[in-house]
């Protein structure tokens, strides 16, 4: 990613600039000033950017009571208008996250053409000069209440936040589990410079109410390999708990790797070969930093992450 990038800073401006149609959001024909006025904010946009330069464009009827905002820009062929889009809970959430989101752009210097819904999916229209990647942290867990889980991802998007992680949207779906029974699980979209990526540890998984995980002490173990710990907690799924660790992954930093081993019958012997694994690694110069024994369809398998020397 980092090679496609210096590529493409280096050698982008060699190719020269192309010309592209934009078709945007839809507005009742009542509310046609408004599409005016957000084809005004478009070129307004556009003339601030030194590689991009509007061309023509108008607010043109594209059915009875409907106009759309259409316009030609010029660009550089390494970039162009691109669009963010992300499916909702409903339409509330939707056109609640749609002025978020915008505002989340500009804070990050990502200028917005249009940001709007089509049913419950949010498409946010911009042009970004700086590469930010946009992701989606795997999340797997469970919450009984909702306020629950936006604590969750409330205090997630704290812990982003202080390490240069941009949190665009922060939500909770409501997901139906058997008949009268449902549960919230976190909804988190991010971004970041392409340096960094949010990588997330599913780990051991126990009986509810017997996950004690002790954020301090493993913030220590990767604190001692540079790598960034935010958070190490239980999370519910099911009828069980498991350990979940979220790290920031840094593209100059150490990387972490798993190792899996084979599959054993007995938990016994699956801790066994689990200690002889990290010995192995630990002795070819490399640091374990959490294993345990994953257990899948009554077998177990020794599972090391570890940092490579």
């Amino acid at each position: 990613m980092r090679l496609i990038i210096l590529f493409t800073l280096i050698f982008g401006s060699a190719f020269g600039a192309d010309i592209t149609r934009y078709d945007g959001p839809t507005y009742p024909l009542d509310k046609a000033d408004v599409c005016e006025q957000d084809l005004e904010e478009a070129k307004n946009v556009m003339a601030a950017l030194d590689s991009f330069q509007f061309v023509e464009g108008s607010c043109g009827q594209v059915g009875r009571n409907i106009v759309q905002l259409k316009f030609s820009y010029a660009h550089p062929f390494t970039r162009r208008i691109e669009r963010f889009y992300k499916r909702l809970p409903d339409h509330k959430t939707c056109d609640y996250f749609s002025r978020v989101v915008k505002h989340n752009f500009e804070n990050m210097d990502i200028s917005t053409i249009a940001s709007f819904c089509i049913g419950t999916t949010l498409n946010v229209d911009y042009i970004d000069e700086d590469f930010t990647v946009f992701s989606a942290p795997h999340l797997p867990v469970q919450f009984s209440e909702e306020t629950d889980c936006r604590k969750f991802v409330n205090k997630m998007s704290d812990k982003f936040s202080a390490q240069s992680v941009h949190t665009l949207i922060n939500t909770c779906r409501k997901v139906p589990v058997r008949p009268f029974k449902h549960v919230y699980t976190p909804v988190m979209h991010i971004a970041a410079s392409y340096e960094l990526q949010v990588k997330t540890i599913t780990g051991k998984r126990v009986a509810e109410g017997q996950c004690k995980v002790s954020e301090e002490s493993y913030k220590t173990k990767f604190k001692d390999v540079n790598v960034d710990l935010i958070h190490a907690g239980c999370s519910k799924k099911g009828n069980s708990e498991f350990e979940l660790l979220i790290y920031i992954k840094k593209f100059k930093g150490p990387w972490i790797k798993k190792f899996v081993g084979s599959v054993y019958s007995d938990v016994m012997e699956c801790e066994a070969q689990l200690e002889r694994s990290e010995n192995v690694i630990a002795s070819q110069g490399n640091t374990p930093i959490y294993s345990y024994c994953n257990l899948f369809n009554k077998t177990y398998s020794p599972i090391v992450y570890f940092v490579k020397k």
